[in-house]
């Protein structure tokens, strides 16, 4: 499990580290999203990457057991536990950086979807007309489709979902 995102330069094949930039010191910038596997990564245009979803560690509180033998206590840490994850995060490629997601909104009569893994996922973007100020005008509309997957028991999660993204782009 990694949380650093690299961008291979298919002219010259040199891997550039971009997240967490080397330095991070967490202040002000949106923070990398925790280390995962079997999430999806999608492109979102040109300058755009949403990661969803995947399975990650969650850290639990420490136990202390006592030995009958020896009368002592030891403190153990345990086992990171496994968690399947149902975060969206977006990274702007031009400037490097995480963005703030904000609330998830979901489409009118589907629901969020569950936290899942091994899935796929495609950012779809078209146009809707909206009025602003008495004017009909187009805008550009995206959202995440997420298929398939499965959650921490391994069982098959629902087959689609569709997840707005009007992000400002």
């Amino acid at each position: 499990m990694v949380s650093t995102l690299y961008s291979l330069n298919l002219k010259t094949l040199v891997w550039t580290q971009l997240s967490p930039p080397i330095g991070f010191s967490g202040s002000r910038e949106v923070p990398p999203p925790q280390a995962r596997y079997f999430h999806s990564a999608c492109a979102w245009g040109e300058t755009k990457l949403v990661i969803f979803g995947g399975e990650g560690y969650h850290s639990s509180s420490s136990s202390t057991t006592t030995s009958s033998d020896t009368e002592t206590s030891i403190t153990e840490e345990p086992a990171p536990a496994l968690q399947t994850l149902d975060d969206l995060h977006i990274y702007n490629v031009e400037e490097r950086k995480w963005e703030e997601v904000g609330q998830v909104k979901v489409r009118d009569g589907l629901e969020r979807p569950k936290p899942r893994y091994a899935h796929l996922g495609v950012v779809c973007t078209g146009e809707e007309e909206v009025e602003i100020d008495g004017e009909v005008r187009k805008r550009e509309k995206s959202s995440l489709m997420i298929m398939g997957g499965q959650d921490i028991r391994n069982t098959c999660a629902s087959l689609h979902f569709f997840i707005s993204i009007s992000h400002s782009r």
